[in-house]
């Protein structure tokens, strides 16, 4: 038996059960909100329940677990992190949840992997949703409900090329298209196509950051590891965005004039009345829309930057405007080669 204080205030309480045919033990482990004193009652009634024959070392559920785990890294991780944690967890529950934890085999986990692959993620995305669920499941090894990690014995996803995802001029055409069936959505697209804006990025413009007069969106960083004097920039805006963003503040305007005083705040890509649209909550409506037959929505970020280059901007300008720190970041994310450089090439080389 033993007792550790996760955190001030939260403490972890683990026993040991009847020993197994095999020799092995089970263990329990329980945890408890209060001081050391109420954890030493807690193992005090934990030890009760196994000296009757009473105390349950069933593995819990995964999702119980997993609701657990992400509960407490929640406290430790920036907005940005958490949400991929819950939107992992939205493919991983539905289909592995309803297991205990015992039960998570390598024959489940290949079934996982399979499900994972049919629906349409990249293989990027795949890998992001397996790694979390690795992270889990050690931690749970960790804890004693599980003698090792089974996602370390099943070969994971495999990610998609180094080179970012970008769309054509062509592919992007038919992008807006398709998602226009969303106004919502098209906008806020836009503004990422034409500035490179992050998901987070773009969600947190507020209108005082816009200058449609002269042109610029000042963009400030959400992510923690972006937080930099990097991250935070001024970018000029096209003119047909500048026009875009006009007609998007005066439909805006007659909202805000009809739901009165249920409007709040002053976001550009706000969600219903104004409130603010998760990054979680715009991939939703960007899936409904038709975006994923296309492209993730930060690809869209991809691709305004491949265009920069592809334009012949210089490479410091580029990653000025992109918020990285490091032009070598630029340059190592957007090598792209396209079918006219390709050309290009062989002209330089048939004329050598």
């Amino acid at each position: 038996m033993s007792m550790r204080e996760r955190r001030p205030g939260v403490w972890e309480v683990m026993v040991y059960g009847e020993a197994r045919p095999d020799g092995s033990r089970p263990r329990k482990f329980k945890t408890v909100r209060g001081g050391v004193r109420a954890a030493r009652q807690a193992e005090r009634d934990l030890l009760t329940a196994r000296d009757a024959g009473k105390l349950d070392v069933r593995t819990p559920t995964l999702t119980t677990y997993a609701k657990s785990w992400q509960a407490d890294k929640a406290r430790d991780v920036a907005a940005k992190t958490a949400e991929k944690h819950d939107y992992a967890l939205g493919h991983i529950l539905p289909t592995l949840g309803r297991l205990r934890l015992s039960a998570v085999n390598t024959i489940a986990l290949r079934g996982f992997k399979d499900s994972l692959a049919d629906t349409g993620l990249s293989g990027t995305t795949q890998r992001m949703v397996w790694d979390l669920l690795s992270q889990i499941l050690k931690q749970a090894a960790h804890e004693g409900y599980l003698q090792g990690n089974p996602c370390s014995l099943v070969s994971p996803p495999r990610k998609d090329t180094e080179e970012s995802e970008h769309l054509t001029k062509a592919r992007a055409k038919k992008l807006r298209r398709t998602i226009a069936s969303d106004p919502r959505v098209l906008i806020a697209s836009e503004f990422m196509l034409g500035t490179a804006a992050r998901p987070g990025e773009m969600l947190a413009v507020e209108w005082p950051d816009l200058d449609l007069e002269k042109g610029t969106a000042h963009l400030k960083a959400t992510k923690t590891a972006h937080q930099t004097k990097a991250g935070e920039r001024i970018v000029p805006v096209s003119k047909d965005l500048v026009r875009s963003l006009k007609a998007w503040r005066a439909k805006q305007n007659a909202l805000r004039l009809k739901a009165a005083e249920k409007w709040t705040g002053d976001l550009v890509f706000p969600s219903r009345l104004g409130r603010p649209w998760t990054v979680t909550a715009f991939r939703q409506a960007w899936r409904k829309a038709g975006g994923n037959g296309f492209c993730t929505p930060y690809a869209l970020r991809h691709t305004c930057i491949t265009w920069w280059i592809q334009a012949g901007m210089r490479l410091a300008l580029v990653s000025k405007l992109a918020g990285h720190a490091q032009q070598t970041t630029t340059a190592n994310t957007y090598s792209h080669t396209d079918v006219s450089e390709l050309e290009d090439a062989r002209r330089i080389m048939e004329a050598m």
